[in-house]
Parts: C-alpha cells; structure tokens; sequence
C-alpha cells in the first residue's frame, strides 16, 4: 500500500510538471502570434502599398488593372485570409489553455493552497489576451482581407465575396448553437421522461403494496401474530418486509406478483423467507 501511494505521488507529481511545462508552450505561442501577425501585415503592405497609392484611390480601377490586382488586391486578400487562420489557431490555442488550467488546479486541490494556478491566470477585470485577439481581428487581418478582396474583384464582387464570407461567419457559430441546444433540449425531454417513468413506476409500486394490505389474507395473518404474542409494530414490520420481498423477486423475474405464493408466505410468518 505504502509503494502503491508512493507511485501515485510520483505520478501526480509528473503529471503536474507535464501540464505545466504545456500550458507554458501554449502561453509563449500566444506570445509570438501576434508578433508575427503585426509583423507579416507590416511587411505586405509595405511591399505592395507604396507606388500604386493612385490606383489604389481610385476605386474605378478596383478589379479591373491587372496590376492592383495581382500586385496589391490577391497577395492583400490570401495575407487577410493567413492571418484569420492564425487568430483561429490562437482561439483553439487558448481553449487548451483553459482545459490545462482545470486539470492544473483539480491537482492543486489535493493541497492546501490559498490561490489555485487558474485564479493566479484570471484575475478580476477584462482579458488583455481577448483584447488583443479582438484588436488582431479587426484593425489587421478583417480590413486587410477586406480590402484585398475589394481590389481584386471591385467593389460590386468584392461586397459580394465579403456577403458569403460575412454570412458564413455568422451561420457557423449559429450552427453550432443550434446543434448545442438541440442537445440540451433532447437530455431535457430524455431526463423528463425518465422522471417521469420513475414516478410512474413509484406510484404503481404503491398501489401494488396497498392492494396486498388490504387482502383479507394479510389482515388475518396480522391477527395471527398477535394471537401469537407478537407486538402489533413487529407484526406489521414482518407482513411489510413479506410484501417488499415477494414484489423485488417478481421484478427480478420481470412477472406480477403470485398472490398465492405470497399468501402461502404469510402462512409460514412470523418466519421469514430466505432472502427476506
């Protein structure tokens, strides 16, 4: 036992470390992306920007000069497009984060600690990390993929591209939801059913013990224990446990009752049969 508690330390302890030493790999991850998504903006709008300023200011030429469109609007559009993918591996990035720290702090309660390491992490007030994915989100990698997508269709295919697009960011996580409470409902409705198979199953079951009071046969044989100096509370307390055998094993055989078999039982109390 000493040996098996010994292992189950070490254990906890390794495993601490691992989650640890992960959740700060994701953390330095979180660190880089935004470096390299600021980074990569920079350097492709100030390799594509700069000498094209006057088609780019006149929106007549959006989807028509070759030029805008190979040299500015496509490599603007697919960098838009990296960098959204990137703010969506730091989104997925983070939720391993969170799943680290709930395993992190299920082990810190095996101690006596103030602090756990997720209250340490999340202190009171607006994420800084939420900020940043949100500041990322909307003043690069949306306006960027935005005007890329302008310039290399013009501005009637562009908006529309930017429709789809806008319309599939928002059906998604609609979708999403939708199947989230179509689970929430259907265990609603499945635990309401079984609520509702359990009570009417009680209230059969006790319908069934106050038929088997009510037969002549228990009434007397309640008589004949007390004609045989049995206290009125112990003979009651003998009938009820004959009843509460003879319905358990006629639900164990998945059968009714055998109302002679049990009136056969109550003949032989105050001795009980085995089982009972």
């Amino acid at each position: 036992m000493e040996a098996q508690g010994e292992q189950n330390k070490e254990f906890v302890y390794v495993r601490y470390s691992t989650l640890i030493d992960l959740w700060n790999h994701h953390n330095g991850m979180q660190l880089q992306w935004p470096a390299v998504i600021v980074g990569a903006s920079l350097l492709v709008l100030s390799s594509v920007i700069p000498g094209k300023i006057p088609k780019i200011l006149n929106h007549t030429l959006w989807g028509r000069d070759s030029e805008l469109v190979l040299v500015v609007g496509l490599p603007m559009m697919l960098v838009g497009i990296g960098l959204v993918v990137l703010l969506n591996i730091m989104r997925r990035a983070r939720k391993i984060m969170g799943v680290l720290e709930n395993e992190i702090s299920e082990i810190e309660k095996l101690s006596n600690i103030e602090k756990y390491f997720k209250d340490i992490n999340h202190p009171r007030g607006v994420s800084g990390a939420k900020l940043l994915w949100f500041y990322l989100l909307i003043g690069f990698a949306l306006p960027i993929m935005a005007f890329g997508t302008l310039f290399s269709f013009g501005l009637k295919y562009g908006f529309i591209t930017l429709s789809f697009v806008l319309l599939f960011c928002l059906a998604w996580p609609a979708v999403r939801m939708t199947k989230k409470t179509a689970s929430r409902v259907k265990r609603w409705w499945m635990a309401r059913f079984t609520r509702r198979r359990a009570m009417n199953h009680l209230k059969s079951l006790v319908q069934t013990i106050e038929y088997y009071w009510k037969l002549p046969e228990t009434k007397e044989a309640l008589a004949n224990l007390t004609r045989q100096g049995i206290p009125e509370q112990e003979a009651l307390r003998l009938i009820n446990r004959t009843i509460v055998y003879e319905i358990l094993e006629a639900l164990k055989q998945n059968k009714t009752v055998d109302q002679a078999k049990f009136v056969e039982t109550l003949h032989q109390l105050p001795e009980l049969p085995s089982g009972g």
